[in-house]
């Protein structure tokens, strides 16, 4: 801040001009412009005195002006440290405007949550006109299906590979030839948890089954479209039934789910057929893309559709079935359909139990028969 320069001294007294121009007497008479020497004379300190007054008020404005110069510069230093040391001085200052809300971190997907230990081993069995496979994993078991009513080998199966307990038991729907050794799996090893469509039937088979969840402590869940969990390093992903769904119509409530292992992605559809695939692909969307598809119906023609096997663009297809069944299955369009996509193919009836082993990222296939 700089002062305000003083106002400019008085002119020395110049000679009288007479008449106004000069300054009045005290009788209020002009002076005569002759003034005698001694007047002159006493004249001379009076002069001096104001040039010193004049000189020390000059003197006073600079000092307050170079003060004020000295404080700002003080201040721009002090400025300048501040920002030096990362802080701003305007943080102090109150603001009318709200801080910003920060923007919410996005939600990690499950899978990439899912910490990999270790290798997936996945075994489609050979249980003939059925259904069952097996997740075998450090961390989780999973079976999904139970095999044919008419056998007795799923059991025979577990124990050969060391499975004395299952997390998860899925039943995708109660037909005899998923739900077929139910009781005898529930009895054999310890069972977590089951996962069944809903769907019921009246057959001896499924009353065996109901009673054998009944006496077991195991949880029961009835999954719907758009849910998904985690168990251990396995997302599944449930794409059908619907919540909606007919449950008498024990195909179309087909239980289908996506199951992922790192990079690595299976689909199952039990039973579904065309118009469940259909549905499917109008509501499920990316959730159906998968690397190994198990070809829904034991691979008939009521099921593997051109727009389902597009929407799910798998690498590898396996189907189950009994060699020289009496349904014909694998029906021969569905094989032509799948061979054409350029898809690799493996089946029970040819191949006997076919074992898929990933790390998440690679997969390698071990068929029982070459």
């Amino acid at each position: 801040m700089t002062g305000q320069s003083p106002p400019p001294p008085p002119p020395p007294p110049g000679p009288a001009t007479g008449g106004s121009g000069g300054f009045p007497t005290a009788s209020g008479a002009p002076v005569t412009a002759k003034r005698s020497w001694w007047k002159r004379w006493w004249a001379i300190p009076s002069i001096v005195l104001g040039l010193f007054v004049m000189i020390v008020m000059i003197g006073v404005v600079a000092a307050v002006s170079d003060s004020d110069d000295a404080d700002d510069m003080a201040d721009d230093d002090a400025v300048a440290g501040e920002a030096a040391d990362g802080e701003d001085p305007s943080e102090d200052e109150p603001s009318d405007e709200p801080e910003p809300e920060p923007e919410p971190e996005p939600e990690p997907d499950a899978a990439e949550d899912a910490t990999l230990n270790g290798d997936l081993e996945v075994h489609y069995l050979d249980v003939g006109q059925a259904d069952a496979t097996l997740f075998i994993h450090d961390e989780v078991t999973v079976l999904i299906d139970t095999g044919d009513w008419q056998r007795s080998d799923v059991t025979g199966y577990l124990d050969a590979l060391g499975v004395d307990r299952l997390d998860l038991l899925v039943v995708t729907h109660p037909h005899a030839d998923h739900i077929g050794q139910f009781d005898e799996v529930m009895a054999a090893v310890e069972v977590d948890e089951v996962w069944w469509s809903g769907s019921v039937t009246t057959t001896q088979t499924f009353e065996r089954a109901v009673a054998a969840l009944e006496e077991s402590t195991a949880a029961y869940e009835e999954p719907r479209a758009g849910q998904s969990t985690t168990l251990g390093p396995l997302l599944f992903e449930i794409v059908n039934p619907p919540d909606d769904v007919d449950l008498d119509d024990l195909h179309d409530a087909s239980l289908s789910f996506r199951i992922t292992y790192g990079e690595v992605r299976f689909l199952f559809t039990g039973d579904a057929e065309t118009s469940t695939e259909q549905r499917m692909v109008d509501t499920a969307g990316e959730q159906l893309d998968a690397d190994i598809l198990q070809l829904g119906h034991h691979g008939s023609s009521t099921s593997t559709t051109a727009p389902f096997l597009d929407a799910v663009g798998p690498q590898v297809a396996i189907y189950s079935a009994s060699e020289g069944n009496q349904y014909g299955h694998p029906h021969d369009e569905v094989i032509e359909r799948v061979q054409g996509a350029e898809i690799e193919l493996y089946g029970t009836p040819v191949n006997g139990t076919v074992t898929v082993t990933t790390d998440g990222s690679d997969w390698d296939i071990s068929p029982e028969v070459e």
